[in-house]
C-alpha cells in the first residue's frame, strides 16, 4: 500500500524566481532537528573523506548540536562545516536556493520527508539515505539514494556531485519537475479526495414498520 504524500506550498514566484545554478564552490545543505537518529554526522564525517573540497551548511538545533561541533573541530573542518542553528523559515528557503544539493541523511525509517519535497519546489536534488519513505518520494531523477551510515559512499557520492555541474542542473530540473506533478497542495487536495471516495458507502438504515 502506497504512504499517502503530502504536499508544500510552492515558495517560488514570478516576484522571487527560482535560483540559477548554486555558486561555486559546490555547497550540500542539512536542515533538521539535531537528534542522533537525523544521521547529522554522516556527512560530516564525509567531507573529512572527501577530495573535492566541497561545503556543509547544517541549519537546525537539538541535544546534538554540541557534539556535532565538536566533531567538527576535532576532524578540523571548521572553514568547510557550519552550523547555523535556527534559522526562520525565508531565510532556509534562501539556504535552498544556494545549495546544490539537499541532504537527509537519516538512520531511521522516515515516514515521509517534507524538506525533501521544499527541496524540489525550490528545484534542488535531494541526497538521502536509502531508507524508509525516503525510497519512493526520491527517485533516480530528483536526487540520490545511498545506503543509511555509509560515510565512504556519501563521500563519493557528494564528491560525484560536487564535480559535476551538469548533473546536479539536471537532477534539479527533475526535482521541480517531481514537485509540479507530484506534490503541490493542489496534488494533494486530488489524493486526499479520491480517498474519501475510495471509501465504501455506509449500508442504508433498515426500515421498521410500526407494530
Amino acid at each position: 500500500m502506497q504512504a499517502k504524500w503530502l504536499s508544500c506550498e510552492d515558495p517560488w514566484t514570478n516576484e522571487r524566481p527560482i535560483a540559477s545554478a548554486p555558486p561555486e564552490p559546490a555547497t550540500f545543505l542539512v536542515a533538521c532537528r539535531l537528534v542522533p537518529e537525523k544521521g547529522v554526522h554522516i556527512p560530516i564525517e564525509a567531507a573529512a573523506l572527501a577530495r573535492v573540497p566541497w561545503r556543509l551548511r547544517i541549519a537546525g538545533d537539538g541535544p546534538e548540536r554540541a557534539s556535532l561541533m565538536q566533531r567538527v573541530a576535532a576532524l578540523h573542518l571548521g572553514d568547510r562545516v557550519e552550523l547555523l542553528g535556527h534559522v526562520p523559515p525565508a531565510r532556509l528557503q534562501q539556504l535552498m536556493a544556494e545549495a546544490t544539493a539537499v541532504l537527509l541523511p537519516s538512520l531511521w525509517y522516515e515516514t515521509f520527508g517534507l524538506t525533501a519535497i521544499e527541496a524540489f519546489a525550490a528545484g534542488r536534488p535531494v541526497v538521502a539515505s536509502a531508507l524508509g519513505a525516503m525510497q519512493e518520494v526520491v527517485d533516480d531523477h530528483s536526487g540520490v539514494r545511498i545506503p543509511a551510515g555509509d560515510v565512504a559512499a556519501w563521500a563519493n557520492s557528494l564528491d560525484a556531485l560536487a564535480s559535476d555541474a551538469a548533473r546536479v542542473a539536471l537532477l534539479g530540473n527533475g526535482a521541480r519537475a517531481r514537485y509540479e506533478r507530484h506534490f503541490t497542495p493542489s496534488h494533494d487536495a486530488d489524493r486526499l479526495l479520491a480517498a474519501y471516495r475510495s471509501l465504501p458507502r455506509p449500508a442504508p438504515a433498515a426500515s421498521t414498520s410500526p407494530s
